[in-house]
């Protein structure tokens, strides 16, 4: 997604320029960048607007807009030489919880203001700064939110006594594991560097959820924003920023398991006609988008798929265990190739 065209802003741009030559003439000397004149491609992040400037509730729901929309002739003013102070993850947060409570009264007025607290699992750390930039002490604010959003249908609460539907979703037998999965990214996963913007309004477990539901269903980012109620860019925003994450995490785990342990668990026919056998190796294409690059096209495509891959080796012991996997290559490689760059013969012993 091409950047923000602000000067000093690294931001993904948002928001496209108008094609009204007039407005669009006020949006380039607003960001006051010299003999600038915006393409079809130039973007403005939603950190350079207020709050105002957006469509408040639907005109046909009376509810929110859950992707926000510029008002008509509405010009960027918010920057940093300018006297009001960008968005802060608190406001964000603050202006979420209001819109919430708004949209809960609407349908259940009855239902009384004070909120019970969220288990450990249902929180966010978002840190903030308060006092002057001269003497500033590091606060952390501990800000609760529903596991999933307000009004999506799928959550990991919902599914907690359910599970049927957490092994359907996600592979693992009951929510304890799914827990137990979880704790091993704990602490780490409350302070994740996002790909895009801080997620606010989806919890850690919600999170997860979504990641592993794209891994086991391949569900399209569509269908996963619509049952969680967030949007799309939400979606790719969690599911990329969760598998760097997870790879980082739980590439530090040795799973090459020794010899003996490989015999104790082998099954009786492995140990009649194979009593020797350590792994059992096979490898895997992945489908990609092909390259616009010429020359990795012509590494990625694979003659046996017919299509633009990258290949891996995976090795499984007798007993069924995943034990090792390979670095990933273009779909042109031999299999003879990649054994013979990974280490898999010195492993073997």
């Amino acid at each position: 997604m091409p950047l923000c065209v602000v000067p000093g802003c690294a931001n993904p741009g948002v928001h496209l320029f108008p094609k009204d030559p007039t407005l669009k003439k006020k949006w380039e000397k607003a960001i006051r960048r010299k003999n600038f004149v915006a393409t079809q491609h130039s973007r403005l992040c939603r950190n350079h607007f207020q709050e105002s400037d957006y469509v408040g509730e639907s005109a046909y729901t009376g509810h929110p807009q859950i992707c926000k929309f510029l008002k008509k002739g509405t010009v960027p003013s918010i920057f940093p030489w300018s006297t009001q102070v960008s968005t802060t993850p608190t406001s964000r947060t603050s202006r979420y919880m209001k819109r919430s409570r708004r949209i809960l009264d609407f349908i259940q007025p009855s239902v009384e203001e004070s909120v019970p607290e969220p288990s450990s699992s249902a929180e966010i750390e978002i840190s903030t700064i308060e006092g002057s930039l001269e003497d500033f002490t590091p606060k952390t604010v501990s800000v609760s939110t529903q596991c999933g959003s307000s009004f999506g249908i799928l959550s990991l609460e919902a599914m907690r006594g359910n599970p049927q539907a957490i092994h359907f979703y996600t592979g693992l037998e009951k929510y304890e594991k799914f827990m137990l999965v979880l704790d091993t990214l704990s602490p780490m996963c409350n302070n994740l560097n996002y790909r895009g913007s801080k997620v606010i309004n989806v919890c850690i477990g919600d999170q997860l959820l979504i990641t592993l539901i794209k891994l086991r269903r391949y569900m399209p980012d569509f269908e996963l924003a619509f049952l969680f109620g967030i949007s799309q860019t939400t979606v790719a925003n969690i599911f990329v920023t969760w598998i760097n994450f997870m790879y980082e995490i739980w590439s530090l785990i040795n799973i090459w398991p020794s010899k003996g342990l490989v015999q104790y668990y082998m099954p009786e026919s492995f140990k009649r006609g194979f009593p020797n056998i350590r792994i059992i190796v096979d490898t895997t294409e992945i489908p990609i988008t092909r390259p616009g690059n010429p020359v990795a096209q012509q590494v990625t495509f694979s003659s046996y798929k017919h299509k633009n891959t990258v290949k891996a080796m995976i090795g499984a012991t007798p007993g069924g265990l995943i034990s090792y996997v390979s670095e990933c290559y273009g779909g042109s490689v031999s299999d003879r190739q990649i054994i013979e760059r990974s280490k898999l013969i010195n492993m073997c012993d």
